[in-house]
């Protein structure tokens, strides 16, 4: 019963690790496709249906992002800015909490969370004429906390990643947004 209890979890944990495998040629071409962007638009998902009622609110998340950019000197877009701009650069925070109740106690009283925060931007396809929408930075999180305490992913867990995108952006853009 005790392996099956923790599948979710080590389900989670092996896909969201084989996403995030380190790459040299990928940690450069992050870097170098964060250059010349004037900043981010941001859009925050939950998806686990126990997670707002329990205190996690993405509109609450998407404000604290949106200041987080802005006091570290990225330039928050609105999302006219962003859809004007042919890169439409977007940083996008996904919040899965999966809450097993299922299972009963003491895992009704937690949730797995898995966060991934990543920068979608539209990019020419070479040699095609055509674009795509692509990933081209991206950091994934994974945490488990007590359903009292799921307010610490907005106050502790997201804020590093956010710094990372920061401080990426920044690297590639020494002026600032």
């Amino acid at each position: 019963m005790r392996a099956r209890a923790n599948f979710p979890f080590v389900a989670t944990a092996a896909v969201l690790l084989a996403l995030s495998w380190p790459v040299e040629a990928k940690a450069q071409s992050q870097a170098d496709l964060l250059a010349g962007l004037p900043g981010f638009r941001v859009l925050v998902e939950i998806q686990g249906p126990d997670a707002e009622r329990d205190g996690l609110s993405e509109g609450a998340m998407q404000t604290a992002v949106k200041l987080q950019l802005r006091q570290g000197g990225v330039r928050y877009l609105t999302p006219e800015e962003g859809a004007a701009l042919p890169r439409d650069p977007l940083l996008y925070v996904l919040v899965l909490a999966y809450k097993p109740k299922e299972y009963g106690f003491p895992y009704d009283e937690l949730y797995a969370v898995a966060i991934i925060v990543s920068v979608n931007q539209t990019l020419p396809i070479p040699g095609t004429g055509k674009s795509a929408r692509v990933v081209t930075w991206q950091q994934p999180y994974i945490n488990t906390v007590g359903s009292d305490n799921i307010r610490l992913v907005k106050d502790k867990m997201i804020p590093p990643l956010i710094d990372m995108v920061i401080s990426a952006y920044l690297a590639a853009n020494p002026s600032g947004g």
